[in-house]
C-alpha cells in the first residue's frame, strides 16, 4: 500500500474567445490504428482531414529504416489501398481523395483556399513532402486549409475533428505488427544472437512480446518457447503431435490473478518475419534478428492463400507490447526457515533497496486462509531479527518500514518513500490487514525505489533481485531447561581468538553461526573443557556460539570486532 496517497485536482476554465485560441490539433495513437502498410518495427501514423465533409481518417505505416520521406510513405500507402488517391509534384500536394465502402468520395473542399497543409506532431511541417523525413512515433496530419484554425503569426494550422482509424480494405494487404529489439523489456537466455517472440490473443485482442538470446547459429522455435516457459512462470503452452509434426494447441499468459490470456479461436497460426512459417514449431529454425509471431487465427487478416486455399500470409494488427520480467519468486522447497504449523503454506519475501537484497521466510497455518498481517506479525514474534511498523488509513493498514538485523553493523531498512507489495507477482488489492492469502501464495513486499512499475493504474511493481531464503535464527535451538550445559566465552567482544570454557564434559560440539543462522565454524569438543577458536577470518558483526550434545543445546551471543 502507498504510504502517501496523492490526489491531483485540475481545474480548467475557458472563455468563449480563449477557447478557439487554445485548441490543439487532433491526434490518434498507434494503438488505435486498424490498417497498417509496410513491414518493420518503426511506425508512423498518417491522418487526413477532408474539408467537405469535415472528416478525418488515419492509416499506419511501418518501416525498418531510421526515417522515411513523407512522399514515399504516401505512395506506399496508396499502392496498397486502392481507395486512396494521392497526387503530388514539385514537393507539393495536388490532391487527396478517399472512396469509402459506401462509394462516398472524400476530397478537397470547395473553399477559396484550395490547397492542403500538413502538420508534423501537431506543428506545421518544416519541409515539403519530398524533403520531409519522419521517424518512429511521428504523426503526419494533412488537412484542407479551408477548415483549419489558422494562426498566421506562427503559420500553424489546427484541425480539431476527431480522427477515425481507416478500416482494413477487403482483399488488400495489411502488415503484421512488430516491435523493435531496443523496446523489449525482458530477455531470456544468453548469447549475442537475438530473436523476438510475440503472441496475439483474440479475446482480448492483445499482443505481448519476449526477447530470446542464444549463442548458436540458429535455434528451434520449440526450444525457444520451452526456455521462455521455464524462465517466466506466467507463460505456458501445450502441444500435441499431428501428421505434420508438433501442433500448438494453446498459449497462456497470466496477466493478473483473474486475468489469463488464452485461445478464443480454433487454432494458432504463426509468422516468421511477417510471413507464414514454413514448418511446424518443432522443426522450424530461426536465426539472429528473426521475429516469431503467434496469433489466434480468429482475429487474423489473411493477405494471401496457397494453392489449396489455406492462409499463406496472415497478419495481426494489434500493437505489440513488451512484457516486463516477472517478479522474482522462490519455491517452497527452497525455504529453510518455517514459522507456524499446519498443512497450508505461504512464503513472505522482502526486498530492500539499499542494499538491493531480498530475503524470504516460510509460514504454515491450518485455516483455509490467513491475513497478510497475521503472517507478518507471527514471523516477527518468532524471529527477533525481523521487525516492522505500520499505520492505518482509510484504505486499511499500510507498511511504514520493515527491518532485518543481519549483523551488528548491517541492518536492512527502508531507503525509499514507501513500500509496495505483490501477491503471486501482482499488485495486492487490499491493505495487508484485510488481504487474505491461501495455500501456495507468495507475498512480496518491496521498497518502491528498487522496483519497476509495470501497471501504473494498478500500482503493480516487480523486483527482479533473486530471493534468498532466511536460515533459522540461532535462538531457535533447544535450550536445556535444567541448564545441563553451561559454558562461558571470553573475550567478548573479540577480534582474533576466543576461549570457550565448557563446564559440562557431555558437550560434543561447538558451532559458530552468523546472524542469519549460517554455520561458519564447527569444533568437536572430544571431552575437553577449554577450547581456543581462531576467529580472525570472520568479518565484524554479531555471531552466536552454540554448544550442544545429542539432546540439548545452549547459545550465547558473540560480537566480533
Amino acid at each position: 500500500m502507498l504510504k502517501k496517497i496523492i490526489f491531483f485536482c485540475v481545474s480548467l476554465a475557458f472563455g468563449a474567445g480563449l477557447f478557439a485560441q487554445t485548441q490543439t490539433d487532433a491526434t490518434i495513437s498507434a494503438s488505435k490504428v486498424k490498417y497498417w502498410v509496410g513491414n518493420g518495427c518503426h511506425n508512423v501514423v498518417v491522418a487526413v482531414n477532408f474539408g467537405d465533409p469535415d472528416t478525418c481518417i488515419a492509416w499506419g505505416y511501418r518501416f525498418n529504416t531510421d526515417s522515411v520521406i513523407v512522399s514515399d510513405m504516401m505512395d506506399s500507402i496508396m499502392a496498397y489501398d486502392s481507395r486512396l488517391l494521392f497526387s503530388h509534384g514539385n514537393n507539393l500536394i495536388s490532391d487527396i481523395k478517399f472512396v469509402s465502402a459506401a462509394n462516398d468520395t472524400f476530397k478537397l473542399g470547395t473553399s477559396a483556399q484550395s490547397y492542403w497543409m500538413y502538420n508534423l506532431n501537431g506543428s506545421l511541417a518544416n519541409w515539403g513532402i519530398d524533403l520531409q523525413n519522419v521517424v518512429d512515433g511521428d504523426l503526419v496530419k494533412f488537412g484542407d486549409a479551408g477548415v483549419a484554425i489558422v494562426d498566421q503569426t506562427n503559420w500553424t494550422y489546427t484541425w480539431t475533428t476527431p480522427i477515425t482509424a481507416v478500416n482494413v480494405p477487403a482483399f488488400d494487404y495489411i502488415s503484421d505488427a512488430m516491435i523493435c529489439s531496443p523496446n523489449i523489456k525482458y530477455w531470456i537466455g544468453n548469447g549475442t544472437n537475438e530473436v523476438i517472440m510475440a503472441v496475439n490473443w483474440a479475446n482480448p485482442d492483445t499482443c505481448v512480446a519476449w526477447g530470446y538470446r542464444f549463442s548458436t547459429d540458429s535455434v528451434l522455435v520449440s526450444d525457444m518457447m520451452n526456455d521462455i516457459a521455464n524462465a517466466d512462470y506466467r507463460f505456458s503452452f501445450d502441444s500435441s503431435m499431428g501428421s505434420w509434426g508438433p501442433v500448438l494447441n494453446d498459449i497462456f499468459f497470466v496477466k493478473g490473478p483473474a486475468d489469463t490470456l488464452k485461445l478464443a479461436g480454433m487454432w494458432w497460426s504463426y509468422n516468421i518475419n511477417g510471413a507464414m512459417a514454413q514448418l511446424g514449431f518443432g522443426s522450424q529454425y530461426v536465426k539472429d534478428g528473426d521475429f516469431v509471431k503467434w496469433g489466434d487465427e480468429s482475429v487474423a487478416h489473411v493477405n494471401d492463400t496457397d494453392s489449396w486455399g489455406y492462409p499463406s500470409d496472415v497478419a495481426w494488427t494489434a500493437p505489440v507490447i513488451p512484457v516486463y520480467a516477472p517478479d522474482a519468486m522462490i519455491d517452497a522447497s527452497q525455504i529453510t526457515y518455517w514459522v507456524g504449523s499446519g498443512s497450508n503454506e505461504v512464503i513472505l519475501a522482502v526486498n530492500w533497496a539499499n542494499p538491493d537484497t531480498c530475503l524470504a521466510w516460510g509460514y504454515r497455518f491450518s485455516t483455509s486462509t490467513v491475513t497478510v498481517a497475521k503472517v507478518i506479525s507471527d514471523i516477527a514474534a518468532a524471529d527477533n531479527r525481523f521487525s516492522y511498523d505500520s499505520s492505518m488509513s482509510g484504505y486499511g493498514a499500510y507498511m511504514n518500514d520493515i527491518q532485518f538485523v543481519a549483523s551488528a553493523n548491517d541492518t536492512f531498512k527502508l531507503s525509499g518513500m514507501y513500500w509496495m507489495y505483490n501477491i503471486n507477482g501482482f499488485g495486492a488489492m487490499l491493505g495487508f490487514d484485510a488481504q487474505q492469502v491461501s495455500d501456495g501464495d507468495f507475498i512480496k513486499f518491496g521498497d518502491e525505489s528498487a522496483g519497476t512499475i509495470t501497471d501504473p493504474v494498478m500500482y503493480s511493481y516487480i523486483w527482479t533481485t533473486n530471493v534468498t531464503p532466511v536460515t533459522a535464527p540461532s535462538q531457535q535451538g533447544i535450550v536445556a531447561a535444567d541448564g545441563s550445559i553451561n559454558f562461558s566465552v571470553y573475550p567478548n567482544p573479540a577480534s582474533s581468538k576466543i576461549n570457550v570454557v565448557v563446564e559440562n564434559a557431555e558437550a560434543t560440539q561447538i558451532i559458530l553461526m552468523d546472524a542469519s543462522g549460517r554455520t561458519v565454524k564447527t569444533i568437536a569438543t572430544e571431552g575437553a573443557e577449554n577450547h581456543t577458536i581462531d576467529i580472525s577470518d570472520l568479518q565484524a558483526g554479531i555471531y552466536f556460539v552454540n554448544v550442544r550434545n545429542e539432546n540439548v543445546s545452549k547459545v550465547s551471543k558473540l560480537i566480533v570486532k
